[in-house]
C-alpha cells in the first residue's frame, strides 16, 4: 500500500502529481534511462531518449513541430508524423550526427521511436495537443481539465452521475417462448441518473 501512494504522489513532466494515473497496470511512472553508453551503431531500448539527451535541439525540434508552437501550420488538424520525421533527420544531419551512428542505423531511422515519443507528448501536454484535432477539441481540453471550484454557468459544461435505491417491492411478468407467463420479484432496485450541474436537469 505504501508503495502505491509513493507511486500516486510522483510528478510527471509538467510537475503535476500523477494521481490514480499511476495505479494503472504496467503504466510506467519514471523514464526509462539508458545506463550503457550509446554505441554509433548500438541499437536497443533508450537510445531515442539518449539522443534527445545529447541533442536538446532535437526535442525543442519535435515539440514546436507537434504542438505548433509556432503557428506554422494554418490547418486545423496538426502536422502528420511522417513530416515531423522528415525534418527530424534534417534536423540530425544539421547536427553533425552521421550514417553510421542512429537513428540512421536502424531501418526505419527512429520512425517507430518518434511516433512512441510524439504518443507521450500527447499526454504530458494534453492540452497543448488537443489543438492538433481541431479548434472544437481543445475548447473541449480546456473544460475537462479546468480547476472544478470553477462555478458552472452554462448546461452541459459538467453533469454528475448518482445512483438511488428504491425500497419498494417490484414484480415483472413476462412471457417464456413456451407462451407460460412467469411473475418474478425484484428486489433492490437502483435509480441511476445523470443530472445537469447548471440546470438540475435530468439528462438520462
Amino acid at each position: 500500500m505504501v508503495r502505491l501512494v509513493k507511486r500516486c504522489l510522483q510528478t510527471d513532466a509538467q510537475g503535476t502529481v500523477l494521481g490514480y494515473r499511476a495505479l494503472i497496470p504496467y503504466a510506467r511512472v519514471n523514464r526509462y534511462t539508458r545506463k550503457s553508453p550509446a554505441r554509433n551503431a548500438g541499437r536497443g531500448p533508450g537510445l531515442f531518449q539518449d539522443l534527445l539527451d545529447r541533442y536538446p535541439a532535437l526535442r525543442d525540434e519535435i515539440l514546436d513541430l507537434y504542438l505548433d508552437r509556432k503557428k506554422r501550420i494554418p490547418k486545423e488538424r496538426g502536422i502528420k508524423i511522417k513530416y515531423i520525421h522528415q525534418r527530424f533527420i534534417q534536423r540530425c544531419r544539421e547536427l553533425g550526427i552521421t550514417a553510421d551512428m542512429y537513428p540512421f542505423t536502424t531501418m526505419d531511422a527512429g520512425l517507430r521511436s518518434l511516433r512512441r515519443y510524439c504518443k507521450q507528448l500527447e499526454y504530458q501536454y494534453f492540452l497543448e495537443a488537443s489543438g492538433r484535432y481541431g479548434r472544437h477539441a481543445q475548447q473541449v481540453a480546456k473544460l475537462v481539465t479546468r480547476s472544478p471550484n470553477v462555478p458552472i454557468v452554462r448546461p452541459f459544461e459538467r453533469v454528475q452521475f448518482d445512483g438511488h435505491r428504491l425500497d419498494v417491492a417490484i414484480t415483472v411478468r413476462f412471457v417464456t417462448p413456451e407462451g407460460d407467463y412467469i411473475t418474478r420479484p425484484l428486489n433492490r432496485i437502483w435509480l441511476l441518473t445523470v443530472c445537469d450541474v447548471a440546470t438540475r436537469a435530468i439528462l438520462g
